[in-house]
Parts: C-alpha cells; structure tokens; sequence
C-alpha cells in the first residue's frame, strides 16, 4: 500500500492503481481491501478509464462495512453519467436516496436525479419513487423516472 501510496502521490496512476488492485486481492477479507479497490477506482478516474474505475468502486461496495460506502456508490453515479449511461447512473443515485438520506451525499444524489430527470436523460417508461426522508413521496411533485 505505500508503494501505491507513493506511485499516486508521483502522478504515476498506472502503476498505483495496479498496487491498490494487488492489496486489495491479496486478502479481499481484510478491512483495507475495499479501501483499495476505492483508491484504485480514483487512479483509473485519473486515468480516464472510466469503465475501470467504476468496476474498482464495485468490487470496494461489495463490502459491508465500507465506511465510504456512500460516497463510493455516488462516485459510480457520477462515471455512469460521464460515460452517458444516465439509467446505470439513476441507479447509482437511488440507491443513495433510498438508503443513506442521513447522510448529506443524499442531498447530491437526490439533486442529480432531479437533473437527469428535467434534462430528459431517463427513460420515461421506467418508474421509480423518490424517498425522502425515509417516507415514499408520492403525488404530482413525486420525482419518477
């Protein structure tokens, strides 16, 4: 981990991500893995594999216990939308909305999807419902797509 540590800080993103990928598969059991696979994720962004990095930010997800779990889902919302997968990317972003609305990323999910929506990038036949606060919302200002 401190050679990738040292590769990232060096701009050498190839290399570091391919050291974050090899520390988080030498035991995916252990508690810095999904760590790993994040900051491998970020290295791969950097690069702009994008496809690479959201496959890293999947592998980190896979963890329970993720601390950055949260942030981790967003970050695949926001690649899904780089790469113009906007139904992948709503995903992503319900699922903030519908399971971390204590955190305050659940304001920024909430607000893509509010944006896909209005920019017309969803599929208009798919229907979700917005959760705010832990309550379904549903009527005329419910956001469904």
């Amino acid at each position: 981990m401190l050679a990738a540590e040292i590769q990232f800080a060096n701009k050498d993103y190839a290399n570091a991500a391919a050291a974050w990928e090899n520390a988080a598969n030498a035991n995916e059991k252990v508690y810095t893995a999904p760590l790993s696979f994040y900051n491998a994720a970020v290295c791969y962004e950097e690069l702009g594999n994008y496809d690479a990095a959201i496959a890293s930010l999947e592998k980190a997800i896979a963890s329970d216990d993720f601390a950055l779990k949260a942030k981790a889902i967003f970050n695949i919302g926001r690649l899904e939308e780089t790469n113009e997968n906007y139904a992948a990317a709503a995903d992503a972003y319900n699922e903030i909305v519908q399971n971390y609305s204590n955190l305050e990323i659940y304001n920024f999910a909430k607000s893509r999807l509010i944006y896909l929506k209005d920019q017309g990038l969803l599929n208009p036949n798919k229907k979700y419902v917005l959760v705010v606060g832990g309550n379904e919302e549903r009527g005329s200002d419910c956001l469904k797509y």
